[in-house]
């Protein structure tokens, strides 16, 4: 448990990260950008793309190219994110866009990934060897992406965010054992504006991947329309908790009416509810305080429950299955 807390208390130092790049003489400027990545390896690009509002950033998380359009894709960086470099929807991304010559990065720890790089010679990120999975390296990856789309004036931000971050450790780390004190025994529901669903994704991906327990996304307003409507039975919400992530700065006030409402009306059900607050000066600083407070609460979660809140062996066990089974 002490180096699971020490762990925890370091992770603010990942904003720090200064990346170097390797072939840097081959990344040539963009005015798009596809940051392709499964699992914990697409989150950083996830929440980059909702606090800058990156219109011209693409999320690729399958298999193959995304469809861009002909003109805009000798524009566009291609970024393969791999934490373990291994990954075979990622490689067969870099492969693809290697065949059809288009700008290309990488950004990853080792395997296969790094081979291609050296091999091609392209601007390519080597992360830092933490042993820990890629959902908590997000720090890492969101400062090599931000390094190779340009976003120089983005990194020092981050920079002012560690510091922030790492003097509140106590307070975060105190509301996310509160947090996970609710959510013990229930399943996580996590709702968001749409504008912030990559962090209720986020928060999704920590409770199940860290506490090792099955956890659902969605956002306003559009869960009003239909996900509403499975709480219609009474105590239909007994073995639900929803953490609503609230911020001040959502369009109008029906978003945060629409919030408060939903939760009433759950809760009356049987459901638990949560409120998070985006808190911090600006909006980089409040997603990585949201982060930061996710990862804490899903640790503290893991020890309620009595699991390794690193192993991910299920999901080993499963890819190790895939591979046997026949096309």
């Amino acid at each position: 448990m002490h180096i699971m807390a020490d762990q925890l208390k370091k992770f603010p130092d990942q904003l720090m990260f200064e990346p170097a790049i390797d072939n840097a003489d081959k990344l040539t400027p963009a005015k798009y950008f596809v940051a392709a990545g499964m699992g914990g390896s697409h989150l950083a690009a996830s929440l980059i793309k909702d606090i800058e509002h990156m219109d011209n950033l693409t999320i690729h998380s399958d298999y193959g190219l995304p469809h861009i359009d002909e003109y805009k894709r000798k524009e566009t960086l291609f970024v393969a994110v791999s934490h373990s470099g291994n990954t075979e929807e990622t490689i067969g991304f870099a492969n693809a866009a290697l065949k059809e010559d288009l700008k290309l990065a990488i950004i990853t720890g080792g395997g296969k990934l790094k081979e291609l790089a050296h091999d091609n010679k392209l601007p390519f990120i080597a992360l830092p060897d933490n042993g820990l999975p890629p959902r908590l390296s997000t720090g890492y990856m969101a400062a090599a992406l931000l390094t190779l789309f340009g976003m120089n004036e983005k990194l020092a931000e981050m920079k002012f965010a560690a510091k922030s971050l790492s003097e509140k450790y106590h307070t975060i780390a105190t509301e996310g054992q509160k947090t996970a004190a609710l959510l013990f025994d229930h399943i996580p529901l996590v709702y968001s504006s749409e504008k912030n669903f990559s962090l209720a994704y986020y928060w999704k991906i920590a409770m199940d991947e860290t506490a090792k327990v099955p956890a659902f996304a969605n956002k306003f307003p559009e869960l009003d329309h239909n996900e509403l409507a499975g709480f219609t039975l009474p105590n239909s919400g007994k073995p639900y908790c929803l953490v609503t992530i609230h911020d001040a700065e959502d369009d109008g006030e029906q978003i945060e009416k629409r919030m408060r409402l939903t939760s009433k009306l759950i809760e009356e059900h049987g459901a638990k509810t949560v409120d998070i607050r985006l808190e911090g000066k600006n909006r980089l600083e409040k997603f990585w305080r949201s982060v930061y407070l996710a990862v804490c609460t899903s640790f503290a979660l893991a020890g309620l429950t009595g699991v390794d809140p690193l192993g991910t062996e299920f999901i080993e066990s499963f890819k190790s299955e895939l591979g046997r089974q026949p096309i």
